[in-house]
């Protein structure tokens, strides 16, 4: 797994966190590894993971979303409870997409 920094300026520690633990999200995703590029335009982050295979559980990502969990978190996959709770708490709102090489997500 290789991820691009492409942030230059100092950020608050609230956006590191999120920042950081959407990073794991993309990370679940891509299991056989890939690329995920990091920025940030004013003040909204953007998370792009490529990869040749990717494993969308369309239960976890519904989660950042605001969807209902439809069963326990594996511990493996907190940041999915996290995530969103955290972004809320700082006035964001999540957006993911993804295809079949590319995961998207924004706050």
């Amino acid at each position: 797994m290789q991820v691009t920094w492409d942030v230059a300026e100092p950020q608050p520690r609230q956006d590191i966190r999120l920042a950081f633990l959407a990073v794991l999200c993309l990370e679940t995703g891509m299991p056989y590894g890939g690329n995920i590029t990091v920025s940030k335009d004013g003040a909204n982050w953007q998370f792009v993971g490529t990869a040749e295979k990717l494993l969308i559980d369309p239960d976890l990502w519904q989660l950042l979303g605001g969807g209902p969990r439809t069963g326990s978190l594996e511990p493996r996959h907190v940041q999915f409870g996290l995530l969103p709770g955290f972004a809320h708490d700082a006035g964001r709102k999540i957006k993911s997409s993804a295809d079949e090489t590319d995961i998207k997500l924004t706050f």
